[in-house]
This record gives C-alpha cells, sequence and structure tokens, in this order.
C-alpha cells in the first residue's frame, strides 16, 4: 500500500498545482477531464486509508502472536513509529484537494495541536504560516506529504523489512531466530497477500463506476469557503474515536481527550 501511494502520488503531483486559487481546478481536471485520473486519485486515497487499517492488524498480531519478545523488540518499536507517521501522511493529504471537506477536516487536527502542552502553539503556527489556514498551509502541507513523511517512512519500512527478513521464524518458537528461507516460500505467500489486498482495493475503488451515476469517487465537493462552515466537519473514519472522547472531557481539559 505505501508503494501503490508514492507510484500513483508521483503522477498526480504532475497534474496538480499548490496554489490556493488553483488547487481545487487542478484536482477537478485530474479527476474528471485527466483520462484514468479518478482511478489514480481513487487508488491512492483508499490505499491511504488502507496503510492504516494494514498497520493496526499487523500491530495486532505482532501482540497476539508475541512476536515483539527477543529478539524482535525494535520491529515493534518500529511499527509504534509507523503508525503515528501513517496517520500524519493521511492527516496532510486531507486539505490539498481544497474542498470544502478537506478543508475544515484539516482544521481539526490543526486545533488539536494548538492545545499540545508546551509547543502545541508553535507547532501550529510552524503548519499555519499565517493567521488562517492559506496558501503557506497548503505548500507546507503539500511539502510534508510529498517529501519529509513519504521519505521518513519508507526509510522506517526499510529497516523493518531488514529486520522481519534477518530475524525469520524458526520451527523452535515465534521468538527465536532461526535459519528458515524467505526466498521461496514466505516470499511466494507474501506475493498472494499483495494481490488479494491490490485486488480488493481495485474493486473498492472501481465498483463505484458501476452504479449509473458515473464514476465520482473519492468525492470532491465545491471549492472551499473558510467564511461558510461544512456541517459535517470531521476527520476520517479512523480518526474519529477522538471526536468521541472530547464528549467525555468537559471544557478546560480537552488535552486529555485530544
Amino acid at each position: 500500500m505505501f508503494l501503490v501511494q508514492v507510484i500513483t502520488g508521483f503522477f498526480l503531483l504532475a497534474g496538480y498545482s499548490a496554489s490556493t486559487q488553483t488547487a481545487w481546478e487542478s484536482v477537478y481536471h485530474l479527476q474528471f477531464e485527466t483520462r484514468g485520473g479518478w482511478l489514480l486519485r481513487g487508488l491512492h486515497v483508499v490505499a491511504a486509508q488502507a496503510f492504516v487499517v494494514l498497520l493496526g492488524l499487523h500491530l495486532m498480531q505482532v501482540v497476539i502472536q508475541r512476536t515483539y519478545l527477543a529478539p524482535r523488540e525494535l520491529n515493534l518499536l518500529l511499527l509504534l513509529v509507523l503508525l503515528p507517521l501513517a496517520l500524519a501522511q493521511s492527516v496532510t493529504g486531507w486539505l490539498l484537494p481544497l474542498d470544502q471537506k478537506g478543508y475544515w477536516a484539516a482544521r481539526v487536527p490543526l486545533n488539536i495541536l494548538a492545545v499540545v502542552p508546551g509547543i502545541g502553539p508553535l507547532l501550529q503556527q510552524a503548519l499555519l504560516g499565517g493567521p488562517e489556514v492559506g496558501h503557506h498551509t497548503l505548500t507546507r502541507f503539500l511539502a510534508l506529504h510529498v517529501t519529509v513523511l513519504p521519505l521518513a517512512l519508507g526509510g522506517v519500512l526499510a529497516v523493518w523489512w531488514y529486520l522481519a527478513r534477518r530475524l525469520s521464524p524458526s520451527p523452535a518458537g515465534p521468538s527465536q531466530p532461526g535459519n528458515a528461507s524467505w526466498w521461496p516460500e514466505q516470499a511466494l505467500r507474501d506475493a498472494v497477500a499483495c494481490l488479494v489486498v491490490v485486488v480488493t482495493l481495485l474493486l473498492v475503488v472501481v465498483r463505484p463506476g458501476f452504479d449509473g451515476r458515473g464514476v465520482a469517487f473519492p468525492e470532491l465537493l465545491a471549492p472551499v469557503d473558510p467564511v461558510e462552515p461544512y456541517s459535517a466537519a470531521r476527520p476520517e473514519w479512523f480518526m474519529l474515536f477522538l471526536f468521541q472522547f472530547l464528549k467525555y472531557f468537559p471544557a478546560g481539559s480537552e488535552v486529555w481527550g485530544r
């Protein structure tokens, strides 16, 4: 899923214009006027969400099977680093289409960032680049989304993959390194698993095009209007639990809920 994001993101970036005046129009052109653009954007968006889901499932697998025991402690730590990086990668992409949903959804993590004790306001200002979400915010989110975070994710994934291959399971048990070879048996299993995930991804993206209403997935709402609040301003589904936590903490203690 990370590689799908990198490949599709490269082609999307080639047609994207990072400006508050042209961002929405460039995404509209990519999705509705460029041949295959809807497929590229759909794969990119769904792969970003699937990446978070698969990381969460793999973390559960590691805990249940206790494969975090010595000598694989570093693998678990790397997974715990990958999860927030994957979330940050997804969050920085919300604002880029600059439609109503993306604009107001991006304001949610920015407001959450402001309540971090100590450095929160400084981090928020560094991302905003001004008093409000604007051109500098867009370009900074883009820089994080296409350079800093992908490089960090790729580096951590490379180390994790190397350690996973080097400490392959042995018949003695999952917590002991052995001489089991990754090639060809485990490589075949990985390839089959990747194929299943990619086919599922394609079905999720392509199927809305067969409902008789045309292809419009992922959705692109009206261009942003900062003076007209979006009634459904909320983050993506995998961060909705933050909204629920906030209901349990009264004003003045939001930092614990967030």
